[in-house]
């Protein structure tokens, strides 16, 4: 499109409005001069490339509350648009989503994975339905029966549907890019001493 718009010329003897019609060029187009950034959207993306070294892992709201912090109102459709601008994309949380609870374990063993159901339970009170993956913790016997036991209805994302999990798995990354690979730890005290 840009190439057949440097076509039209202005001194040629055929109207502009006769070349655009021959070349299918909008006229508008022919006049319209973008107009650059801001200073102040200028200042904004420089806070927001020197914020993005440290913290790559960050999205639009949390990029957005490190502006309101340094006195930049800003909405989140600004700063997505900016960072889309600046090729920088990342996490988009989701407000309807709500950890109650988390652990760390080496292994996959459901004893772990039990533990941090029943703190949660005890923290936030029992669900009717818990979703997981087809992991083997979740699979296994004792997590079927505490499930069954506590009258909690059972659901598991289906095989191959790795989208169904894709909250927890962005919650992972978030944690793995924020804190793990930025403070590795010497054991796995360290690491959840470290989280907490």
């Amino acid at each position: 499109m840009k190439e057949r718009q440097e076509l039209v010329d202005k001194e040629e003897g055929m109207s502009i409005r006769k070349q655009c019609e021959v070349l299918s060029v909008n006229r508008s187009g022919l006049y319209y001069a973008p107009v650059g950034e801001s200073e102040e959207n200028l200042e904004i993306m420089r806070k927001i490339d020197e914020h993005y070294l440290d913290h790559p892992a960050e999205g639009v709201f949390r990029v957005q509350d490190f502006l309101f912090t340094l006195g930049f109102v800003v909405n989140h459709k600004r700063v997505r648009r900016l960072l889309r601008l600046m090729g920088l994309m990342a996490i988009y949380p989701l407000y309807s989503r709500y950890i109650v609870g988390w652990g760390i374990s080496n292994s996959l063993e459901a004893k772990a994975s039990i533990a941090v159901m029943k703190q949660a339970i005890k923290d936030y009170g029992k669900p009717e339905i818990i979703n997981s993956d087809q992991g083997s913790q979740f699979t296994c016997e004792d997590w079927i029966s505490y499930s069954e036991s506590e009258g909690i209805e059972i659901s598991m994302d289906g095989k191959g549907r790795a989208i169904d999990n894709i909250f927890i798995e962005r919650f992972r990354r978030s944690v793995k890019y924020d804190y793990v690979y930025l403070h590795p730890a010497g054991d796995g005290l360290e690491l959840y001493q470290g989280l907490k």
